[in-house]
């Protein structure tokens, strides 16, 4: 994440095909700054190195991204964070099947860790 944004930069981070609730944006004067994803994919998650002798059997487990946000100036007040609407329910949440913690979100972005994708033998 970097910090981006600011009443000089011109820059508020929406795009022109995406329709935004404002009123629930509030004014750009008390957010002037904002944490956005920098697209650093080589950051995001390790690296893993299999071997002949350690390779995983099929996809990972899905694992679940929740995403909320707030204003700058109560980032550090985690009870004041809102989660992100609209974001489809989790497929572990749903299914029942998981040890779901209370804390854990249940609407975000469903991901594997690494998904599979040569067989034996490759």
């Amino acid at each position: 994440m970097q910090l981006v944004g600011g009443p000089d930069s011109g820059y508020n981070g929406m795009e022109s095909s995406v329709e935004y609730d404002m009123k629930a944006m509030g004014e750009p004067s008390e957010y002037p700054k904002f944490y956005e994803w920098n697209g650093a994919q080589h950051m995001s998650f390790p690296k893993i190195d299999f071997s002949s002798n350690q390779v995983p059997y099929g996809d990972s487990v899905i694992m679940c991204m929740g995403m909320s946000w707030t204003l700058m100036i109560k980032r550090n007040q985690y009870d004041r964070y809102l989660n992100i609407r609209n974001l489809p329910e989790c497929d572990e949440a749903m299914s029942g099947f998981s040890q779901w913690e209370d804390e854990y979100p249940t609407h975000g972005i469903d991901f594997y860790i690494w998904k599979q994708s040569q067989e034996k033998g490759d």
